[in-house]
């Protein structure tokens, strides 16, 4: 329950959710979006590391998912949904493959 940042080292983006919903978010957000398993992003003998392009990759596509969906929430004439129903996730795009640009 405590915080991901106490937990973990080299957390930057999710740092401030609870240890076990970081986890979570991993297995069921991340790595079923892209059809992957931790050692896709992960060196599993030091997970902290960056050595890993699709580690580091991960982390630049979580600042643009973030700005997408401050872009959707700003969002005033759209006839959709309401902007707190709008956000996009990694399976928007991914739908379980690591490129989401190849079926």
């Amino acid at each position: 329950s405590e915080p991901a940042g106490q937990v973990f080292t080299d957390v930057r983006f999710l740092k401030d959710v609870p240890a076990r919903t970081l986890l979570d978010i991993m297995s069921v957000g991340y790595a079923n979006a892209l059809g992957v398993g931790c050692a896709h992003c992960h060196d599993l003998s030091a997970f902290e590391s960056d050595a890993k392009r699709p580690k580091r990759a991960a982390r630049e596509m979580q600042v643009m998912h973030r700005s997408i969906n401050t872009q959707l929430a700003a969002m005033q004439n759209l006839q959709t949904q309401p902007p707190e129903d709008r956000p996009i996730i990694c399976a928007t795009c991914h739908q379980g493959r690591i490129n989401p640009n190849k079926p």
